[in-house]
């Protein structure tokens, strides 16, 4: 009992039970982290695998971990600090060390051991048996988490936070206290009844100590030394954040676009940053202060003071359009849609003369229209390579039947791709469009520099800006997943949308629309070089009455304020901003409105692809022999089975309603998806084959996730669904119909 009974009253025991009692936001961040690497938090978004499996330079190697390690330190070092100052006047015995705050951190080891241990046993299982990497490297990754937390510590545990009692009193001495009486708490060094009873003390990792008696100081020096402890410490802390201000100037070179699990530890650590400075200044009013500030910051983002938009790279925002029904109505008026039907029938008259060499003068060619699902790289690795297999198996023949492409996020990045690199090949360049190099680049990460940015500049220091056509736009976490996109595709994308009107209108290139969701009113905002105001409106009703305009031609509706000058990597910003991960672009109208990610309306583009079929129908039926609607899903396969929980729990119950809206969304949008596709062939004119080319994962239990980060393992679970029997009897169909020998007059 006497053990258990000295264990209980150990400062490692007390420190715990006092922020389960008192302060569970020091204990949020390892929650937080926990949840993260076990996969029960953002587990579809992939945020486990940015720390199982960090990239740095394009691999993951010592270094990638190392990196990771020095963020992970540095969150150490922050929540001691921040502890330090909430706590140790409740521990006024720390005053007899020669190091305090070393002794106070060493013994404040339980949530920070519980996450490494709990990180540790993760990386060996993914690595080790996942990746199949050898005992040695696992171990090389491990030493590095180590080697990087290590070297922080070692600078962090500085000799100012180190000062004890008795060298402070000879320092106050020396220095006549002048700058101790500014920042003493006042008489006591401990305030009525908050001391803590501690009986024993870690001083080495295995050595303990019984707690000394500092009742021979007095409660004037105690609070001076602390006080200094505190101060130094938030002087350090500052530092370090002018330091990551400073770092944001640096981002765009390569060596600062860290992993995304180094980034997601400095801003937990940033958050918790500013706690420890509310209490040290404020103490009890700490609370009502952190709600004060929160409602003041609100208040300047929505005057302009605090926060930057993010904008379109290209348009000009110095004359807004006024965002109103009737400038809306406008752009898609009668007149408007009228001449935009011509153009597009002029383009698919040019569509059928490029495809009329593969067949005989009696024989009416197939018209293949393509849409692409969201889901980050996966969903643009998937689109990109169902093409390349596409094209091979057709000896070239596929891409030159494609009239249309829409769709949402990921999928369109894939297609826009392997667009622009059919372009090239079509206009001369030496393009081998089954190049694998090709497969490396559209899946080579996103996330780090985004992430980063976000941290250093958008967090920080969001009045960065950067100018473009002699214009000024914010330079944030947008600009620089645009930057790295070029990068990682060999600048091929530096176009603006404009650039590709020539390609589209005569047919050198299928149609390929982006677009975005209106966040304030639903929406959809159409990118596109064409004209496609008709895209705007949904098919009239039996009776002719036309129904509401739900969709903005950008070309029309932002003629005076650069329309088309879109730069084409914004459009594909703009077509996959997912929520939080990117941010919302803001348009230039008039009250301003932001949009989002296609996704959030039709995340497989079958909307806008029906609506293009049905505004063409009467060409179609007269021209082509049949429709071929490929759905390339680099989300989830078509069919799965239904999941429920038999024995929901009371929480499970009462999150019910919200849950189910959210995992379900992407269900309800493929439910419309196949009730327009089911009435299409009413109306067509001519038959309408749909064909889906699915992401199967070879385990059901390990799918490649929604991310902007690939692991290579991710990537190879995408390449090796083509192969599944439901794809490849999908791409033998699709061969079969593509050839011109079975092509009906």
């Amino acid at each position: 009992m006497r053990l258990l009974r000295n264990i209980w009253y150990s400062l490692p025991v007390q420190l715990v039970l006092l922020q389960l009692r008192r302060h569970w936001f020091l204990l949020l961040p390892w929650i937080f982290l926990v949840l993260v690497v076990n996969g029960q938090l953002f587990n579809r978004m992939g945020w486990y695998l940015l720390f199982l499996d960090p990239e740095y330079f394009g691999r993951v190697s010592f270094t990638s971990f190392f990196v990771v390690g020095l963020a992970l330190g540095w969150l150490v070092f922050i929540w001691n600090v921040v502890g330090y100052i909430v706590h140790s006047h409740r521990f006024p015995f720390l005053a007899s060390f020669q190091k305090p705050f070393l002794r106070y951190s060493l013994n404040n080891f339980f949530a920070p051991l519980v996450f490494l241990s709990i990180y540790f046993y993760r990386l060996i299982h993914f690595q080790f048996y996942m990746e199949m990497k050898s005992l040695e490297e696992v171990l090389l990754y491990e030493a590095g988490v180590l080697s990087g937390m290590g070297l922080v510590l070692a600078v962090s545990l500085s000799g100012r936070l180190n000062i004890g009692a008795e060298r402070a009193a000879l320092r106050q001495r020396a220095m006549r206290m002048r700058w101790s009486r500014t920042w003493a708490y006042g008489k006591r060094a401990v305030w009525p009844g908050d001391e803590v009873r501690v009986d024993y003390v870690l001083i080495h990792p295995f050595r303990v100590r019984h707690a000394r008696n500092v009742r021979h100081y007095s409660d004037k020096d105690m609070a001076r030394l602390f006080r200094m402890h505190h101060r130094n410490a938030l002087l350090l802390v500052s530092g370090a954040l002018a330091v990551f201000v400073v770092l944001g100037y640096f981002q765009e070179h390569a060596v600062f676009r860290v992993p995304a699990a180094a980034s997601i530890l400095l801003l937990l650590s940033l958050l918790l940053a500013p706690v420890g400075a509310l209490f040290f200044w404020l103490r009890s009013w700490s609370a009502p202060a952190l709600v004060l500030l929160v409602l003041l910051a609100n208040e300047l983002v929505r005057w302009g003071i605090l926060g930057r938009e993010s904008r379109a790279f290209g348009w000009s925002y110095e004359t807004p359009v006024p965002y109103n029904l009737r400038h809306i109505e406008d752009a898609a008026r009668s007149e408007q849609v009228e001449r935009d039907i011509a153009a597009g029938i002029a383009y698919l008259e040019n569509w059928k003369r490029k495809v009329a060499t593969y067949y005989h003068p009696l024989q009416r060619p197939p018209l293949v229209v393509v849409t692409a699902s969201g889901g980050g790289l996966k969903a643009a690795l998937w689109a990109f390579r169902t093409h390349q297999l596409l094209d091979s198996l057709t000896g070239g023949r596929f891409f030159d039947h494609v009239a249309f492409i829409s769709g949402a996020s990921g999928g369109m990045i894939g297609e826009a791709f392997y667009r622009e690199l059919y372009v090239h090949q079509k206009t001369g360049d030496d393009i081998n469009l089954q190049d694998k190099r090709y497969v490396d680049a559209i899946s080579r990460d996103l996330l780090n520099a985004a992430s980063f940015s976000f941290v250093v500049n958008d967090l920080l220091y969001p009045w960065r800006t950067v100018v473009l056509d002699g214009r000024r736009y914010p330079r944030d976490r947008g600009y620089m997943l645009e930057r790295q996109l070029n990068e990682n595709t060999g600048y091929l994308f530096r176009r603006r949308l404009s650039d590709y009107a020539h390609f589209e209108q005569q047919a050198i290139s299928p149609m390929l629309l982006l677009s975005s969701v209106v966040m304030n009113d639903g929406r959809r905002l159409l990118l596109s070089p064409m004209p496609v105001s008709y895209l705007a409106r949904p098919p009239h009703s039996a009776d002719d009455k036309p129904l509401e305009v739900d969709g903005i031609d950008a070309k029309v509706f932002f003629r005076e304020q650069g329309g088309d000058s879109l730069w084409f990597t914004t459009a594909l910003r703009m077509n996959a901003s997912f929520p939080y991960i990117l941010p919302a672009v803001t348009l230039p109208t008039m009250p301003r409105v932001q949009v989002l990610d296609a996704g959030m309306r039709d995340n497989y583009g079958t909307e806008t692809a029906i609506r293009f079929l049905h505004t063409f129908r009467h060409w179609i039926a007269t021209n082509c022999s049949r429709v071929v609607l490929i759905q390339v899903r680099g989300d989830f396969e078509k069919k799965y089975e239904p999941v429920a929980d038999r024995r929901p729990a009371l929480l499970e119950r009462l999150a019910g309603p919200i849950r189910s809206l959210y995992a379900n969304w992407s269900d309800l949008q493929d439910f419309h998806s196949d009730a327009l596709i089911g009435t299409a062939e009413d109306w067509l004119g001519t038959r309408l084959h749909v064909v889906n080319l699915e992401y199967v994962p070879l385990r059901q239990d390990r799918m490649a996730t929604v991310s902007l980060h690939l692991t290579a393992w991710e990537k190879s679970s995408v390449l090796a669904a083509a192969y599944h029997p439901r794809n490849q009897a999908a791409l033998r169909l699709l061969a079969a119909w593509l050839n011109p020998q079975t092509t009906t007059p």
